[in-house]
């Protein structure tokens, strides 16, 4: 039989559960449905098209494409300051439970727009040579999305119930492109000639095959921020003021800034900027992927393919967009490259079947 001394178990502090509310700590994110969010949106899409066939055995489609969405679901911070110079005593649940961390309510608020024109052509393989292309004039916009275009976890950006804040929540769609041209094709390399010697680099030549795709784009929307010292509105983001005409410089990295940045300036006084945001628009740039291979028959079913690929073949850089905060000592310089296409790589590859 043990003489050890009965283990003290710590007392748990347990919610006060009688008036059926258990107040919130100050410290807990929360995030919480309201009546609405059983409200669902609409999506109305449409599109009208038009294909002609022309000489040289091209066809040309040209299209218009339409997107509209309203209402749909979305995260919404009510606890920011609402009324412009507020500061963070303007938020109206820090008056009444002492909170200053966002309280957000799944509502539906987003509203997105996607008008596009769309060109297409195409020449099915005839004499060795395909071609497939596609190019695309497009218009969107969105509020509820954040600048880079994804799905707000905490609210839009501007959050005001005033007409000015609701209005700047009206933006360029992140990542969108206006222009987007798009030509891939197929050639088989072609053969003439008689002789032994002809025949021989024939052997040799013939039966390959080159495919590329070319791609050109415009740049994606970003947006200049500035000091919010003076803005004093938490939750809501500065921009910057344009004083001046954008001019394109070109520089990249430390040889200079892309943008002259004497265009922007800091606001003064408790307003925006005369930005908007995802208002510019960073570089564009264009893209070159190419393969060339060959089937060598062995006999029956047994063949050997070559296959020769490159991506970036010209291994030209696309870059990010500038740094866009007004307070950095790198304003309008570009240090980022576009992640969505790397350095020239090269494959070699062979492929035996039987």
């Amino acid at each position: 039989m043990c003489g050890c001394p009965a283990k003290v178990r710590p007392h748990l502090e347990t919610p006060d559960l009688r008036d059926g509310r258990v107040a919130l700590p100050n410290t807990v994110g929360v995030r919480t449905a309201v009546p609405e969010s059983t409200e669902r949106g609409k999506t109305h899409s449409w599109n009208v098209a038009l294909e002609r066939r022309l000489p040289f055995n091209l066809s040309v489609d040209v299209a218009y494409v339409g997107n509209r969405v309203r209402g749909g679901l979305t995260s919404i911070n009510i606890n920011n300051a609402q009324t412009l110079g507020g500061g963070g005593l303007d938020r109206p649940y820090l008056v009444s439970h002492g909170r200053q961390l966002p309280i957000t309510i799944f509502t539906p608020y987003p509203k997105f727009d996607y008008n596009a024109l769309q060109v297409g052509i195409t020449r099915p393989l005839t004499d060795g040579l395909l071609l497939k292309g596609h190019y695309t004039f497009s218009s969107t916009w969105s509020r509820g999305t954040s600048l880079d275009g994804s799905v707000y976890d905490a609210g839009p950006q501007y959050e005001l119930p005033t007409p000015e804040g609701q209005e700047r929540n009206w933006m360029r769609a992140g990542g969108s492109r206006p222009h987007t041209l798009t030509m891939s094709f197929v050639y088989q390399l072609p053969w003439q000639g008689t002789g032994f010697r002809q025949n021989l680099v024939k052997t040799l030549v013939s039966d390959w095959q080159i495919n590329g795709i070319f791609t050109a784009f415009s740049g994606t929307p970003f947006t200049v921020t500035a000091d919010d010292t003076t803005l004093n509105t938490p939750g809501n983001l500065q921009t910057a003021d344009l004083v001046g005409a954008v001019t394109k410089i070109g520089d990249i990295g430390a040889d200079g800034a892309h943008y002259d940045p004497s265009a922007w300036a800091q606001p003064e006084g408790v307003r925006f900027g005369n930005t908007l945001p995802n208002q510019f628009r960073g570089p564009g740039g264009w893209n070159l992927d190419f393969s060339v291979f060959r089937t060598f028959p062995l006999g029956g079913t047994h063949r050997l393919e070559a296959r020769i690929e490159a991506t970036n073949v010209t291994d030209t850089p696309k870059f990010g967009d500038p740094t866009s905060d007004l307070t950095s000592g790198d304003f309008m310089h570009v240090f980022s490259l576009n992640n969505a296409f790397a350095e020239r790589q090269v494959g070699l590859a062979l492929r035996y079947s039987f």
